[in-house]
């Protein structure tokens, strides 16, 4: 589908870009207290059964975890007025990416944990902040429910450049 849409604009607009690393500000992903995990991420248990074909909404025994692996899913919330995302059989690189879409700052997330593997993870939180007591932002839950934070710091980053484009051409 995004070759298709890739050739469009290029017949259509005359769309000509190209990717270049640039030195960006970007939010890390860094462990709190070193090799600490807090209490919604786990390793990703070796040679647990990990399906990807299940009604999404079932959750592991434990209730923490989506039975679903290798994305995420909304989960029910411990606390009216927040949201649940959880997932197993992830990478921290893929947590990292997807957080960009949930943070305050609007910056690109990546992951500086240096840990490597899979992991399990739940986390819960509030996108409106509305200063009502049940409100937690989701940097306070990467700290508490993860034992994370995210650290400003600079890193290269791939970026799309436009290189050239024109008024559309006639059906």
């Amino acid at each position: 589908m995004r070759a298709l849409m890739r050739s469009l604009l290029a017949e259509r607009f005359k769309l000509a870009v190209h990717e270049e690393t640039k030195e960006m500000a970007v939010a890390a992903l860094v462990l709190i207290r070193e090799g600490k995990l807090g209490p919604m991420i786990q390793p990703h248990p070796a040679g647990t059964p990990c399906p990807t074909d299940i009604v999404p909404g079932d959750l592991t025994p434990d209730g923490r975890f989506p039975v679903l692996c290798g994305g995420f899913l909304q989960l029910p919330p411990a606390v009216r007025g927040r949201v649940r995302f959880g997932a197993r059989d992830i990478t921290l690189d893929f947590f990292a990416r997807n957080a960009a879409n949930v943070t305050a700052s609007g910056k690109p997330v990546i992951d500086a944990t240096g840990l490597t593997g899979t992991f399990d993870v739940s986390i819960e939180f509030s996108r409106n902040q509305s200063n009502e007591p049940e409100d937690l932002p989701f940097e306070a839950a990467l700290q508490e429910q993860l034992g994370m934070k995210l650290r400003s710091q600079k890193a290269p980053q791939k970026v799309l450049v436009l290189d050239h484009v024109e008024r559309p051409t006639e059906n």
